[in-house]
């Protein structure tokens, strides 16, 4: 039995999202400062408001190891943000109300070519799946691209905002059940899915990460990310050093001896000591998968006006134009 320090506990941070934007990284790399605890589980992603809400808090505690008070519990879900359940974030808020929430967000061009060759590979016999097996990436963009255009138009109406649009909304969640490999394509309107959870979360308590950023300065935002949480900043962009061979951040824990200007670090030695992401992470951004420059620019113009309004709802300009 636990004394009362090491009780399971509810978790202080959630992160939901956004698949393929790089969420898996950063809860490896948060995981490893010692105050932050994660679920044995694959990735840290637990399901639990998308599978099992009902099932109550005692149930949502199970998932995550013992923690005293200064520890912090954390999962990370990425089908949170945009699941086809519109209540998922007032339940979220009711069961944790205190819990901080990181949500990673990525060039949706990027994301939506990387989900596609991901559903191929790791989810083959899923709907998703499917469709990229018998598509080409081009193929797919030239018919779910007009096809979810005219969805769009159909449901906009004369809304004058992304904001009181309310039935597309509801319209894009839905698609998860009803043609869920559009889903490729609708995660990455973000400016839709935040709207949600602007309701139950302001900015004390919700982080928006930008996973390009994440890839070209890795330590710098997990030194970010420390700060939002009020932790002791333990973990620090200098313990982050370039893969020599696929040139990704790593970690490696900054010592005495490679802060010793005397002591210089052989390549191979460099390789022994990162603690690295698996090798099938980073595939669209290495060059080792492709996509043709004009469906990525087809799917980048596409974005281009829900890109403009989400910059103008968060208030930050990202890179993606």
């Amino acid at each position: 039995m636990f004394c009362l320090s090491q009780l399971k506990h509810l978790p202080k941070v959630i992160g939901i999202g956004v698949k393929k934007c790089g969420t898996g990284g950063l809860i490896t790399f948060l995981a490893k400062h010692p105050l932050i605890r994660i679920p044995k589980i694959h990735s840290g992603e637990t399901f639990f408001f998308t599978e099992k809400p009902k099932t109550g808090p005692y149930t949502y505690r199970s998932y995550f190891p013992p923690t005293n008070k200064m520890e912090l519990g954390m999962e990370k879900t990425p089908i949170y943000f945009d699941s086809s359940n519109i209540n998922l974030a007032s339940t979220m808020k009711k069961m944790v109300p205190k819990a901080k929430i990181l949500l990673m967000v990525c060039d949706p061009t990027m994301r939506s070519f990387s989900d596609y060759i991901h559903e191929g590979d790791q989810h083959p016999d899923s709907p998703a799946g499917i469709v990229t097996k018998q598509n080409t990436f081009e193929e797919f963009i030239d018919k779910y691209v007009p096809k979810m255009q005219l969805l769009l138009q159909q449901s906009h109406d004369n809304h004058t905002s992304y904001g009181d649009d309310y039935k597309t909304q509801i319209m894009l969640r839905g698609l998860r059940k009803t043609i869920p490999e559009a889903t490729l394509i609708t995660t990455g309107l973000y400016i839709y899915h935040i709207q949600t959870w602007k309701t139950f979360y302001d900015k004390s308590n919700f982080l928006i990460v930008d996973g390009e950023e994440f890839i070209k300065n890795t330590g710098a935002v997990i030194e970010q990310i420390q700060e939002f949480l009020g932790i002791p900043k333990l973990v620090w962009k200098e313990d982050f050093v370039k893969h020599p061979d696929t040139g990704f951040y790593c970690y490696r824990k900054l010592t005495e001896k490679h802060l010793n200007g005397s002591h210089v670090e052989t390549d191979d030695e460099l390789r022994t000591s990162l603690k690295c992401l698996q090798k099938n992470k980073g595939r669209t951004r290495n060059g080792v998968k492709h996509a043709s420059p004009e469906a990525l620019e087809k799917l980048s113009q596409f974005y281009k006006p829900y890109n403009k309004a989400f910059y103008q709802e968060t208030g930050k300009t990202y890179n993606w134009l």
